[in-house]
Order: structure tokens, then C-alpha cells, then sequence
């Protein structure tokens, strides 16, 4: 019984933070303003929503579900989208400037005018992805090397 106790104490009195998902505070402001830079919104699941035209800036989306949720024209510069799944998503015009994309899932994508400039997308699954001569691939680290094809000269 003795040694249980001395367990707990020290159990207790260690700073241990865990932290199992998103914030609410930040899920909040995204809901009412569109705007959370910053946020903290990893392990979230917002499958099949309409975010539209947020500014997700530097926020950390990992390990999100994301599938079949339209961010047309939304700003993911910075972010932390890491195993993250994007399947079926809609993703036309937005910015993922410099964005962690490593393993997200972005199977059957709508990539349309998208910005990967500087975004890291190691082990990222592309396969059936749609993409056309809008997808913009700049400095974009891949499994095989930067792919700078539309850098401006």
C-alpha cells in the first residue's frame, strides 16, 4: 500500500501533458470567423464540411480527417497537415505554400490551381489525384527530389 501511494504521488506531481486532440477555443474561432492561424486542430475530423475560403495559416492539422471536405481558395501556408487524410477533397486554388504534407493521403483529390510551393510532400499518396496545368509545383519536396517545374524563371 505504501509503495502505491509513493506511485500516485509521483504520478501526480510530475508536469506530464498529454494531448489526445484539437482545441476547442480554436475549433470555435475557425467556426465563427474563418480565420484561426495557429491553431491547434490536430486530430480533428471535419470529413464532408464545407470550410470554403479559412485561413488556416502555420495551424496544425495532423493526423486530421479531412476527406471529401471543400477548401476552395483556403490558406494552409505553414501548416502541419502530416498524415493527414485528404481524400476526395476538395482543394482547387489553395495555398500550401511551404505546408508538411508528409504522408496525407490526398487520394482523388481536387488539386486544380493548387500552390505546393516549398511544401514538403514526402510519402505523400497522390495516386488518382486531380491535377492539371493550375497545380503549382515549386521547390516541392517529393519522394524523388525537389520538383521545381513551375518555378518562374
Amino acid at each position: 500500500m505504501k509503495l502505491l501511494n509513493i506511485i500516485i504521488f509521483l504520478f501526480l506531481s510530475t508536469n506530464i501533458s498529454v494531448t489526445y486532440g484539437f482545441n476547442d477555443k480554436d475549433l470555435r474561432d475557425l467556426k465563427t470567423t474563418g480565420i484561426c492561424i495557429k491553431c491547434d486542430l490536430k486530430n480533428i475530423v471535419l470529413n464532408d464540411t464545407f470550410l470554403g475560403e479559412v485561413n488556416l495559416s502555420e495551424s496544425d492539422l495532423r493526423n486530421s480527417n479531412l476527406s471529401s471536405t471543400t477548401l476552395n481558395y483556403a490558406t494552409l501556408k505553414g501548416a502541419n497537415l502530416g498524415n493527414a487524410i485528404l481524400t476526395s477533397a476538395s482543394l482547387i486554388n489553395t495555398n500550401f505554400e511551404g505546408a508538411n504534407l508528409q504522408n496525407a493521403d490526398l487520394q482523388f483529390a481536387k488539386l486544380f490551381g493548387a500552390n505546393f510551393t516549398d511544401a514538403d510532400m514526402t510519402g505523400a499518396i497522390l495516386q488518382n489525384a486531380y491535377t492539371d496545368g493550375t497545380t503549382y509545383f515549386c521547390r516541392t519536396k517529393m519522394d524523388w527530389g525537389l520538383e521545381s517545374r513551375d518555378c518562374p524563371n
